[in-house]
């Protein structure tokens, strides 16, 4: 199981509201059945890249052992089930920071929404390592649209847990957009079904 700061909450029910009727969660099997999602989309394969480009609406579709096209923005990888659907999406914006590498992945259940995303940091000359700082950043969603769980990880390179007051974090603006479904992911991205 990932590491969790609140081990605590996980006991905690929560009940959502549909027209007045509680519907209780069970927080643990929930947080369980995401994190099982995530292992299993980490160990598929990448079906496609793609790479968004100054100035185009439509990301471009990248071809195993090509030349990495100038003016890249951003690269996409999708990671696809067995039976060709899009799985997971991870997004590597190309730095515009010195020694600050950013990265994100949602992760879809089968029916393509998303169940997690997290948000990845990497950086130098942190002050708190004498290796890469690397701050990662969770959302959980059960059912889908409603945030279950959010919490945040900082450890160094060989992950070793860092204490956060003795880091010096990049004086960057960040991002953390979550996309509920796949489909709204995919076309706000600009990559082409099929």
């Amino acid at each position: 199981m990932r590491e969790l700061t609140l081990l605590c909450l996980l006991a905690i029910p929560v009940g959502l509201h549909a027209q007045d009727n509680p519907v209780p969660i069970d927080t643990v099997r929930a947080v369980m059945a995401i994190e099982q999602r995530m292992d299993e989309v980490d160990m598929l394969p990448i079906g496609a890249v793609f790479a968004k480009m100054e100035g185009r609406e439509e990301a471009v579709r990248l071809w195993p052992d090509s030349a990495l096209p100038s003016g890249e923005t951003e690269r996409y990888e999708l990671y696809v089930n067995p039976d060709g659907s899009v799985a997971g999406m991870g997004i590597y914006p190309v730095s515009t920071h010195p020694g600050v590498l950013e990265s994100s992945c949602h992760y879809f259940d089968a029916q393509g929404n998303t169940v997690s995303v997290w948000w990845r940091m990497k950086w130098q000359v942190s002050g708190c390592t004498d290796t890469l700082a690397v701050e990662t950043r969770y959302v959980y969603f059960a059912p889908p649209t409603n945030t279950l769980l959010e919490y945040a990880t900082l450890k160094d390179a060989r992950g070793n847990k860092l204490d956060a007051a003795a880091c010096k974090f990049p004086d960057i603006e960040r991002h953390f957009d979550a996309y509920y479904h796949r489909d709204i992911l995919l076309i706000f991205k600009g990559i082409p079904e099929n």
